[in-house]
């Protein structure tokens, strides 16, 4: 028998129809809100090559569109991310001003247990008095600590995989349950996929 294991994870593109660009035809915000992001669910960033890059970037750093200290860096122009944990993802463009301008994403990403309890109090048919009860958000982000950034950068290879180029160092609730402590590409449960092939 499957198990929870078996749901179907789904792929999302960063923006839509428009891409990840400036100036999308909906919001960022919005069209994350919109979205229900699970465990294992994949956002793939499309833009032209060589003219953007998106920067997973700690939650401090989104609000500051502080692109000097990225977590992992996405620039292959058909990048994939994928959610191995649930709490805050916040990327950011590392191209000029454009973070400046608007073009940041933050997702938040559930996990299994509390879309399943979703699920059940859907299929229960609640009345609106007995809906009422505690909402499960992510755990509160904590302060960047002084130690050096963990660094991952987008591997040329076909079979991309992520390499840490730094110490790593405490991260955001969504970042924590991936990269803290990892130090060696290996040991890293995030997998970041590309359809491009070795830059010539």
């Amino acid at each position: 028998m499957c198990g929870s294991f078996c749901e179907a994870n789904h792929t999302f593109y960063a923006g839509g129809e428009s891409g990840w660009v400036l100036n999308p035809s909906e919001p960022y915000s919005h069209w994350a809100e919109r979205n229900r992001f699970q465990v294992n669910d994949t956002i793939v960033f499309k833009f032209e090559l060589g003219s953007n890059s998106a920067l997973f970037v700690y939650k401090e750093d989104y609000y500051n569109c502080n692109k000097e200290d990225p977590i992992v860096i996405l620039d292959h122009g058909d990048s994939r991310f994928t959610f191995n944990g649930p709490g805050t993802f916040s990327f950011i463009s590392g191209h000029e001003d454009n973070c400046e301008k608007g073009q940041k994403l933050m997702i938040v990403v559930l996990s299994p247990n509390h879309t399943k309890a979703q699920e059940a109090q859907t299929s229960l048919s609640p009345t609106p008095a007995e809906s009422i009860g505690p909402v499960l958000l992510p755990a509160p982000t904590p302060a960047k600590s002084g130690a050096p950034a963990g660094r991952v950068f987008e591997n040329r290879e076909e079979n991309s995989k992520l390499e840490m180029l730094e110490g790593a160092k405490s991260m955001d609730a969504g970042a924590a349950t991936i990269a803290s402590s990892y130090h060696f590409a290996s040991d890293l449960p995030i997998e970041v996929a590309t359809q491009e092939k070795e830059k010539k």
